[in-house]
């Protein structure tokens, strides 16, 4: 699965940007559970990825819904971002 990611979420990307009704709801839904369940695995470099379809979603024109939850998606890996770096952070300083 480690290698699948880039190619897993270019797709969930392509189905944002082409703003297909048919297929939205079933990519959001993808999207959701990466962004929510999925985060810890996710290789460092597939996270702007994952911010970028995120964006694509917040875009989107067929349903609002899924726009505004996009937001909120954003700000959860905004938090998942900032947690990870404090915790770089205090492993990288000398204890005292």
């Amino acid at each position: 699965l480690y290698n699948s990611w880039p190619l897993i979420l270019s797709i969930l990307v392509t189905v944002a940007v082409n703003d297909d009704k048919s297929l939205i709801n079933i990519a959001f839904q993808s999207v959701k559970l990466v962004s929510s369940e999925y985060m810890n695995s996710l290789p460092v470099d597939c996270v702007a990825l994952l911010i970028t379809c995120l964006g694509c979603f917040v875009k989107q024109q067929s349903d609002i819904n899924i726009s505004l939850t996009s937001i909120g998606l954003l700000w959860n890996v905004s938090d998942f971002i900032g947690k990870k770096y404090l915790s770089l952070l205090k492993k990288s300083l000398p204890s005292s």
